[in-house]
């Protein structure tokens, strides 16, 4: 994903968690500084949390057959996932890795994340209207899902953006990412 310029945090260690619910992972950062990049309702929580996926499985939740063959067999439509959050997931919790980050390294993540939605010259485009049983936002993405190009892979190349991953190439379920994680 190309990098998008973000403010820096301030020195320090930052927690960045990845949570998983045995099919899709999600990554869920402090924001101690309050860096303004939640969604519109709530720009600065103490949390964010970001994930990457098909729009039509993900987003519209279209579970049809032929929906979710398409998401193996060609590239479809992606949307970046941006929820505010008042605090973490339990540390221990089923699903949970915890990794410390320095500011730049933090940085680094957050120029990937950001980098992966779609902007013009005033910055990202507007997300699309809430989506019921969501409490963050969707945003148009840059590249396409694919199986061999999916979320879980996604969220490893973000950790890469941040020098504490390796490579996402043959990433496709979560259990593979903490292999990957530096």
């Amino acid at each position: 994903s190309p990098f998008v310029e973000v403010p820096a945090p301030s020195p320090g260690l930052y927690r960045v968690l990845v949570q998983s619910n045995g099919y899709h992972a999600v990554l869920i950062v402090e924001n101690r500084d309050r860096l303004p990049l939640g969604p519109p309702e709530n720009l600065r929580p103490p949390w964010l949390e970001f994930s990457w996926g098909d729009r039509g499985f993900y987003m519209e939740s279209r579970y049809w057959p032929w929906d979710v063959i398409a998401t193996v067999i060609w590239p479809t439509e992606s949307v970046v996932y941006v929820r505010a959050r008042s605090r973490p997931p339990a540390l221990g919790a089923d699903g949970v890795t915890s990794i410390e980050m320095d500011a730049a390294s933090l940085r680094g993540l957050l120029a990937g994340v950001e980098g992966c939605i779609r902007r013009d010259e005033d910055g990202r485009l507007a997300p699309f209207p809430s989506v019921a049983g969501y409490s963050g936002r969707f945003y148009r993405a840059r590249g396409h899902y694919l199986w061999s190009d999916n979320c879980n892979r996604w969220l490893v190349e973000r950790l890469q953006d941040a020098g504490r991953a390796s490579s996402g190439r043959g990433i496709v379920i979560p259990q593979q990412i903490r292999g990957a994680i530096r």
